[in-house]
Order: structure tokens, then sequence, then C-alpha cells
């Protein structure tokens, strides 16, 4: 079935079997135009962080509930803070650094 990632922004995001935070947005790989990360928001108005969670790790998307399950535990998701914050790492498997070795 063919989607438009636009019914996915706002979706739950799903760690560990308990809410994290909502998808926010998508990151692609500018050659192939594979979505190579998930941007992820927690918190409350009053601190919110964004994680970039690696496709390597996403489940199947619950449509019915609105749930975007990944396959990665909370304390990896909360160190992977989005290059807009104040650490500039991601989660990132080994494939994706092959990847990224291979691009540049």
């Amino acid at each position: 079935m063919l989607n438009s990632l636009r019914e996915f922004l706002g979706y739950i995001v799903v760690v560990e079997g308990k809410d994290y935070g909502k998808c926010t947005d998508f990151l692609f790989d500018s050659t192939s135009w594979k979505i190579i990360f998930l941007n992820v928001e927690s918190g409350t108005w009053l601190g919110k962080t964004s994680s970039l969670i690696s496709s390597a790790h996403f489940g199947t998307p619950d449509q019915k509930e609105n749930r975007f399950p990944v396959k990665i535990s909370k304390s990896e998701v909360e160190y992977a803070h989005a290059p807009s914050q104040k650490h500039s790492t991601s989660v990132r498997s080994e494939t994706d650094i092959e990847n990224n070795r291979y691009l540049k």
C-alpha cells in the first residue's frame, strides 16, 4: 500500500512498548531519496527535545492507532539528540555508518 509521509506526522512513537513522543519529520538521503531518519519530539512545552532514529530501527506503523513503534531502547533514543540540540549525535546502525562512508 502506498502512503504519504504526511499521514505519519503526529503519530505517537512507541519505545519499549510505551509512548515516547511524536513523529515530527523524516530525513532523506539526498542521492537515493530513501528515508534515513525519523525525528521524534518529546517532553512538554517547558522542555522539548528532538531525537533522530535511524530507519534501521523502524517497526511497522499502526495506522488504526496512529502509533509508530521503534526497535530501540529508551536510553538510546534519549542519547540521540537531533543536530539542533547541544549534542549532535544520532542513533545509527553499523549499516548506516558504512553507507555514510560510501556516500562521502
